[in-house]
């Protein structure tokens, strides 16, 4: 189902959870999502960790901020939220643009920048109760997807990344 929601915003987060479980756990619980709850966080934060799709996931939520990050590197990217909808900061490829076009506008596209380098796709937003998150990691793997193949693209012979169609 996760393939078939273009914009995470248009769906309530249970709808959300439900489409991020993973194929291989019924229900929709932190296993499901491939995620576990440290036990030992710092005092007034929360962290999940885990391995989605091959690809290491860190959730920090805490001080009014909430950190999701999906650990495979990826191409330099940086994209700010602006009047409910992602802008995108820097030059991107065609699979980038077109993974990013559908969304919002939609309050739930709003105080977040989303980063991608070589430590993987972060989206860092404001947030006192951390709510977000799954709209977060739904949005960080929709980039890590795009941002694959848009590298495979390259690869096989577009020799600008930003020109490929």
């Amino acid at each position: 189902m996760l393939s078939v929601i273009t914009d995470a915003a248009a769906v309530n987060r249970a709808e959300l959870l439900q489409a991020l479980a993973l194929p291989s756990h019924p229900g929709v619980d932190l296993a499901a999502l491939g995620l576990r709850r440290l036990a030992d966080p710092p005092a007034g934060a929360w962290v999940l960790e885990g391995i989605r799709h091959g690809n290491r996931v860190r959730i920090d939520v805490g001080q009014g901020l909430s950190v999701t990050t999906v650990g495979t590197p990826s191409a330099a990217l940086r994209a700010v939220a602006s009047g409910g909808r992602l802008h995108l900061q820097t030059p991107a490829a065609r699979p980038v643009r077109d993974a990013l076009e559908p969304l919002g506008p939609s309050p739930r596209w709003t105080d977040l920048e989303a980063i991608g380098g070589g430590e993987g796709v972060m989206v860092a937003r404001r947030s006192q109760t951390g709510d977000s998150w799954p709209y977060d990691l739904w949005l960080a793997e929709r980039l890590i997807t795009a941002l694959n193949a848009a590298s495979r693209r390259w690869m096989a012979g577009c020799t600008v990344p930003s020109g490929c169609r």
